[in-house]
């Protein structure tokens, strides 16, 4: 019964991804917009380059050199940082792996800033609360539901560190919590 229904949902993931591509207001779709563009990273930095030219989220996302801020609705702000020397090695000074972060959707509704972080080999999500600021990491970009109260996230990685996964959230009024693994 659990195969079924993981089956059915990444049978759903696949429906659903390309119904609700569009189903935030975003004039755009990132097929369109990163045409003739093969890398990932670049194709990232056009759509973000479009989205913070969005009256939507003027005055809620900025972009200055290698920092990402984002206003929130309770007036703070928090930011992601570029890691200075970008993709030059895996790991910074400290050991970290190095990572950049492009912006990559403002899901209004749902009150959520999607961050893509991009590391020296890869990238994953981080899903900012618009209210509170409190982030989750997540492998893929979600997949709402049509009554947006969860989401659904799919790993098929063939990479072997990489888990293959299904993930359902659920939103919560200041976070996301996730609800349901399948691996």
């Amino acid at each position: 019964m659990k195969l079924f229904l993981a089956l059915l949902f990444l049978a759903g993931h696949m429906m659903i991804f390309t119904a609700f591509t569009n189903a935030e207001g975003a004039e755009f779709s990132r097929k369109e917009l990163c045409k003739g563009i093969i890398n990932n990273y670049e194709c990232s930095k056009r759509v973000e380059a479009t989205w913070l030219s969005l009256a939507q989220v003027k005055g809620k996302v900025a972009r200055h050199e290698g920092e990402l801020t984002f206003r929130l609705k309770n007036g703070r702000t928090v930011s992601r940082k570029d890691t200075p020397g970008e993709f030059e090695s895996y790991n910074d000074a400290s050991g970290k792996p190095n990572r950049s972060h492009t912006f990559s959707q403002y899901f209004e509704k749902q009150g959520y800033y999607l961050v893509q972080v991009h590391y020296y080999e890869g990238s994953s999500f981080e899903l900012i609360n618009a209210t509170t600021g409190i982030a989750v990491e997540l492998f893929d970009e979600p997949v709402f539901s049509p009554d947006r109260r969860r989401f659904l996230v799919v790993s098929a990685d063939d990479y072997a560190p990489a888990t293959n996964e299904i993930q359902v959230w659920t939103i919560a009024p200041t976070n996301a919590l996730k609800e349901w693994v399948y691996k």
